[in-house]
């Protein structure tokens, strides 16, 4: 078949997605729930064709047999995951999704709040039942006398350990593509060197250093086409070989792309040089209109740039690899969209945006789409601000600029762009606006505290994708009657119309992209998880605390015992840390922790 729009003996269409999971702390279980309900919906609908062909065994959806009444029973064409991408928690979600599309699971449809019994399911069990703070708040990763990271990634590295692994029998999901690829972004500590070159001048040119990075797998049989793959820096994951080096490589990177700088555990990484020297990147050649739709986008070529490993004498002879360490990927690019976008968009270098002729489009999952700013304009205010404060400004400052993507800003405000949708967390009831999710409390770690924050912003999830592919992930309906996507069921369109309100009032009609149909019918449930009865329970809070205490001591002591200092020194260090600082510290963290989540309502 071709890449996009291919159809089957049948003339159904086929629509080719990308995920993207942006940066979300503690808040991947709001994304995981997402991705939960848009996996049941593509099962039940697959069930639902299923019941309308004649040979329904057939893994292959676009070898299916239809019967002559299917156009008028089901929308027959066929939904596609291509692509997955994610940085951060998003990267983690992205790699537990890869993993667990080789194995069938239930969907987590209803939860009894603060049950802390396993599913089955891994996106539940990962996000909702895992992370808790007191696993983090452990000193088990100290014994070796390092330091390398502020909280203790014990129980991170096992689940990965554990769990991204292929099971024996898995089958694999028929709304796969084969191949499927996943993109991890990670912050690249070594750095990759380029240089610019420019006339004149005693030295070669400007040069600059890569940190913004990112690490690729493909599942399936069939080799990736170069485009798609974005060159040919990829690894193959078996499920037929689980013990093959590429799944070490592939845990790995899902623990790096979450390694949260300084706070989880950096990790370290080796590849081949020639990875960078065949990666393919996206370059802006020129802007033109769609004949079409009119709509203005950026035409693009892709070219290779190869870095210039020879500026710092970096070994590259046969045999060497480049070595690094690897941070959480959202600190350079925490909404790996463009990697979905030029991967979904194959040799076409461009998604069609026009609805009638969309075929292929990147879904994008961002549990905080809005960024707070700075709203004070009175400079006076900031002249007796000392540098501590400026220094979380300059952070700030950088880490946003350096997600900054101008060409995405300007088609995400053009609402008649077809080939990107969002969706991001929305409720009603107290504390809505300020609060969409439990686990977005504390700067995006009030997750890590509460098993009832998590169970919330998960079902929150699966009830926003529910309404997201009802009255959102559509095409008009006068649009699709001429989408060849529709093709097979283009005389009966009308018996598929969903109502959804107008942008100027009213209603309209629309076709679904991913109809919701079966047991994905049913209304997300949140029955238990009304905000009011999500306060944390403040009887935990002792336990937190002493935790907390514990190790901060275990710390200190570690930096203390190795400090040039004779020992009576190291005592007198030690009994100040213990009778003036530890208590005052976890005093005023208890302090902040209170009035944050007072203010949430939490």
């Amino acid at each position: 078949m071709g890449n996009g729009g291919a159809t089957n003996a049948a003339g159904a269409g086929v629509f080719e997605l990308g995920l993207c999971m942006a940066g979300a702390i503690s808040a991947g279980a709001y994304t995981a729930g997402v991705v939960d309900f848009l996996l049941e919906a593509l099962n039940e609908w697959h069930e639902v064709k299923a019941a309308y062909v004649t040979n329904p065994d057939e893994p292959d959806p676009e070898k299916w047999n239809w019967r002559p009444d299917a156009p008028e029973q089901v929308l027959m064409h066929s939904v596609r995951l291509k692509a997955l991408t994610g940085a951060s928690a998003g990267g983690l979600t992205a790699a537990v999704v890869a993993a667990s599309l080789m194995d069938q699971f239930a969907p987590v449809r209803r939860a009894s709040p603060g049950d802390t019994a396993p599913t089955g399911n891994m996106l539940y069990d990962c996000w909702v039942l895992g992370p808790d703070i007191l696993y983090f708040l452990d000193t088990k990763d100290l014994s070796g006398g390092l330091v390398r990271s502020a909280l203790d990634c014990t129980w991170l590295t096992g689940f990965i350990r554990d769990n991204l692994t292929p099971r024996k029998g898995a089958r694999r999901r028929p709304y796969l593509a084969d191949p499927l690829h996943l993109f991890l972004a990670v912050s690249n500590m070594r750095g990759v060197p380029y240089t610019v070159k420019f006339a004149g001048g005693r030295v070669e040119g400007h040069e600059m250093m890569l940190h913004a990075d990112y690490l690729q797998f493909v599942l399936g049989e069939s080799r990736p086409d170069p485009d798609s793959a974005l060159g040919e820096n990829w690894l193959r994951l078996d499920p037929k070989e689980p013990r093959d080096w590429t799944w070490d490589a592939f845990r790995t990177a899902a623990q790096a792309t979450s390694a949260i700088p300084l706070v989880l555990r950096y990790q370290t990484y080796a590849r081949e040089y020639a990875d960078y020297t065949v990666r393919k990147w996206d370059m802006v050649s020129s802007q033109r209109y769609d004949p079409v739709g009119k709509v203005k986008y950026f035409e693009k070529k892709e070219d290779q740039l190869i870095p210039h490993w020879d500026r710092l004498g970096w070994n590259t002879a046969p045999g060497y690899k480049y070595k690094t360490l690897l941070v959480d990927g959202g600190l350079m690019n925490n909404e790996p969209f463009e990697l979905a976008r030029r991967c979904v968009a194959g040799p076409d270098k461009f998604n069609p945006r026009d609805p009638r002729e969309v075929r292929r489009a990147v879904l994008m999952v961002d549990p905080f789409p809005v960024v707070g700013g700075d709203a004070n304009d009175d400079i006076d205010a900031y002249e007796n601000k000392e540098i501590h404060w400026l220094a979380g400004k300059v952070i700030t400052a950088v880490k946003m600029q350096a997600r900054f993507k101008p060409e995405e800003l300007q088609l995400a405000m053009d609402c008649d762009v077809y080939s990107r949708f969002l969706v991001a967390p929305s409720r009603v009831g107290p504390h809505a606006d300020e609060a969409p999710i439990a686990c977005g409390s504390l700067g995006g770690f009030g997750g890590f505290l509460s098993l009832k924050f998590r169970q919330h912003d998960f079902m929150l999830g699966r009830r926003n994708c529910q309404r997201f592919l009802e009255q959102h992930f559509c095409i008009p309906l006068g649009e699709a009657r001429v989408n060849p996507l529709f093709a097979a069921n283009h005389k009966h369109l009308e018996n598929f119309v969903v109502h959804r309100e107008a942008k100027g009032g009213g209603t309209e009609a629309v076709i679904p992209i991913l109809p919701v149909l079966g047991r994905a019918q049913e209304r997300a449930e949140m029955d238990g998880f009304a905000w009011e009865t999500l306060a944390y329970e403040r009887d935990k809070m002792p336990e937190l605390l002493d935790k907390a205490r514990a190790r901060l001591k275990a710390l200190a002591e570690l930096y203390v015992s190795r400090a040039p200092m004779p020992g009576i020194g190291r005592w007198a260090v030690k009994w100040l840390l213990e009778k003036k600082v530890y208590d005052k510290v976890v005093a005023y963290g208890e302090e902040v922790l209170r009035k944050k989540l007072g203010d949430c309502g939490l």
